[in-house]
């Protein structure tokens, strides 16, 4: 048997790894398959080799990304450079710059990073682009806002710059409107394209603005004639509140600036008349005092056939009033069709045509509800009480027409006449202040100069000058002026008569004096010193008496007393409104200083702390005297008469009594009233009221 020879076979690089028949070609990969495993093989190793390449480009990208956003962030935001940091005119052409320097950062980012592949390049030229175009526009909105910013600041630079100088010149018209005109074409330039409405808001609210400083200008300038002028030129651009606020102030303003005249006009005509003062402004208001119709021709005309005659002040004030914001409005005059010749269709009396309280008035304009609207509430805002006969005739309205009703008017237009009984007692009260304190100027003066009469005399009779030398030269002194004569003569002889003919007054005798002058016994330095005289006092002591009147008038000596320790005690838990507390304190102080001198008087002692601080605070308690009767617009009304002892004694009265009816018995309403100075009188509750103010 013959054996074949073994040879093995293997191809290591075959799939299958096997031993082979010798002569197989497959033994030899002769199929293909070693070279698709070696195939194989490779491209793993190039697979790996990629994603090790993406992996470096994505690494390049995020680092990329991170920078680029710094370097854009500090673009926009950085502290001192930052692009949406500039103000006003530091943002012209921030687009531009913004562009610029977002070039640089992307060019030195793209130079200073590799991109092997070209996807991971366009991936952050994308998002580059994408941030690029969103920082242009964010900067592009800034940009205009800031240069919105620019124009709003020149705006109202210049806006600013017409109300300063219209406030320094607020009495002259053509300043006004000029700077009114230059404030409307600043607005109209400043807002082009907004839209006219838009445009039509913003020039209301410069006017008003403009308009509310130089209505203030003529209120701190006391013009209040010329402020209720300007309120009612800028009436349709001032805010309600501003209206409101305006009217009330210039009507509070204006009111104690007429009252003070006609106080003082009463004054000068009276004197110290208070019968007759009293009489003529009970008068005041009831009539129409003179025929001077303010606007007549110029802001209002009246219709053929209507008759003015015998309206109220008021009414025509507040015509005028009308006539003028009509004017503004239409840049006619207001036509009056009616007032006091309605007479015959209304009511006499208060709130009527024929009381001349009220007057008619029509146009073409006012037939308009808008703007019949727009005149109303102006008119309303002056206290005018307007019935609108366009949307609601009467039965009498023959045409359409707006009845005013003035008797309310609270305004200038050209003046005011004082009707209400709270006016009337206010002129009253200070007339009587003026009174009052024309007296005590004329007993200042009157004392200096008996003081001075005393100290001259009192030296002539130190020196020895004989008596009727010293006569002789009162004589020549006095003159013309025999008041003056008499009382020089009178102090002569005080210190003449005396000499070496009395012993003089004891020292309990002055002390009881000087108690008296305390307690407000003597009005003058003359009345006391007389006292003195006739009841025996030496010319050492009548020339004392001078020094003594010194120290009352000012509160020193014997007539001191610690008063600031006192107010906290007396006065200190009354709430300090609208100056209540200072009053009260004023009060109580007369009151304390009749109560000191007359307790010292009374018990030879002076008063416990405690004592004056009960005395005091007592004296403020409000004592009931009756009642007394207000005349009202349409009711008359009764109100009590409450009056405090601190009050009566701050207005010179002692003491209030009731007087009797002759059976002994008391009286419903009558008192007896004495004053310091002596005087007495007898009245009713309403005139002890008008008298205590």
């Amino acid at each position: 048997m013959k054996f074949s020879q073994y040879d093995p076979q293997v191809n290591p690089n075959t799939i299958q790894g096997q031993v082979q028949r010798p002569g197989d070609l497959n033994s030899y990969g002769g199929n293909g398959a070693g070279y698709e495993a070696i195939g194989r093989g490779l491209g793993a190793v190039n697979e790996v080799t990629m994603k090790m390449i993406e992996d470096d480009d994505k690494r390049s990208l995020l680092e990329a990304v991170d920078k680029y956003n710094k370097a854009r962030y500090n673009i926009l935001y950085n502290n001192e450079t930052g692009l949406m940091n500039t103000r006003l005119e530091g943002a012209v052409g921030a687009q531009d710059r913004y562009l610029e320097e977002e070039r640089k950062i992307r060019s030195e980012i793209l130079g200073q990073t590799k991109f092997v592949t070209s996807q991971y390049r366009s991936a952050f030229e994308e998002m580059a682009n994408r941030s690029a175009n969103q920082g242009w526009a964010l900067v592009g909105q800034h940009q205009h806002q800031q240069g919105e910013k620019v124009k709003d600041v020149s705006y109202e630079n210049n806006i600013n710059d017409q109300i300063e100088f219209g406030q320094k010149n607020y009495d002259n018209n053509d300043i006004v409107v000029g700077n009114e005109a230059s404030i409307r074409l600043l607005t109209s330039a400043r807002y082009q394209g907004y839209g006219e409405a838009f445009i039509k808001n913003k020039t209301s609210q410069a006017l008003g603005k403009y308009g509310s400083t130089l209505i203030t200008a003529a209120i701190v300038n006391q013009n209040y004639a010329k402020a209720d002028e300007l309120l009612g030129y800028f009436y349709d651009d001032l805010t309600p509140e501003q209206r409101n606020g305006f009217n009330n102030t210039i009507f509070q303003k204006e009111k104690v600036e007429t009252i003070d005249s006609f106080a003082r006009q009463i004054f000068q005509q009276f004197g110290n008349d208070e019968e007759g003062a009293r009489a003529f402004i009970d008068n005041m208001g009831n009539t129409s005092i003179d025929e001077q119709q303010p606007g007549n021709g110029i802001t209002w005309v009246k219709k053929e056939g209507a008759s003015l005659e015998g309206t109220q002040y008021v009414t025509r004030s507040g015509l005028a009033d009308l006539g003028q914001y009509y004017q503004k409005m239409t840049g006619e005059p207001l036509l009056v069709t009616s007032g006091t010749d309605s007479g015959n269709l209304h009511a006499e009396g208060e709130r009527s045509h024929g009381g001349g309280w009220k007057v008619d008035v029509a146009s073409d304009w006012l037939e308009n509800p808008e703007n019949r609207a727009k005149f109303i509430q102006y008119a309303e805002s002056k206290g005018i009480l307007v019935l609108d006969e366009y949307s609601e005739p009467s039965t009498n309205s023959t045409a359409g027409h707006l009845d005013l009703d003035f008797t309310d008017y609270k305004g200038s237009g050209g003046g005011r006449r004082l009707i209400d009984y709270g006016d009337k007692e206010t002129v009253f009260k200070m007339y009587k202040n003026m009174v009052k304190d024309q007296e005590n100027r004329q007993k200042e003066q009157q004392n200096a100069f008996y003081a001075q009469t005393i100290e001259n005399i009192y030296n002539l009779y130190k020196q020895g000058v004989p008596y009727q030398s010293v006569v002789d030269q009162i004589k020549a002194v006095a003159g013309a002026n025999v008041e003056a004569g008499k009382k020089m003569l009178s102090a002569a002889d005080y210190f003449y008569d005396s000499d070496g003919k009395i012993k003089g007054l004891s020292s309990t005798q002055l002390d009881v004096a000087q108690d008296m002058l305390g307690g407000g016994m003597f009005t003058s330095l003359e009345e006391y010193t007389g006292f003195l005289a006739n009841h025996g006092a030496k010319p050492e002591q009548l020339y004392k008496a001078k020094e003594t009147w010194d120290q009352f008038e000012n509160s020193e000596g014997r007539f001191s007393y610690n008063w600031s320790d006192l107010q906290q005690d007396v006065v200190g838990d009354i709430k300090d409104k609208n100056g209540a507390k200072a009053q009260a304190w004023r009060e109580a102080q007369a009151y304390g200083k009749v109560f000191i001198s007359k307790f010292i008087l009374e018990n030879k002692r002076e008063p416990m702390y405690h004592e004056v601080v009960e005395a005091c605070r007592n004296s403020l308690k409000k004592n009931h005297f009756g009642t007394m009767t207000v005349r009202g617009s349409y009711l008359n009304s009764e109100e009590e008469v409450n009056i405090s002892d601190a009050r009566l004694a701050l207005v010179g009265i002692r003491n209030v009594e009731r007087a009797r009816n002759t059976d002994g018995s008391l009286t419903e309403d009558l008192f007896i009233v004495r004053y310091t100075d002596g005087r007495v009188e007898q009245m009713n509750a309403a005139k002890l009221y008008i008298i205590a103010g």
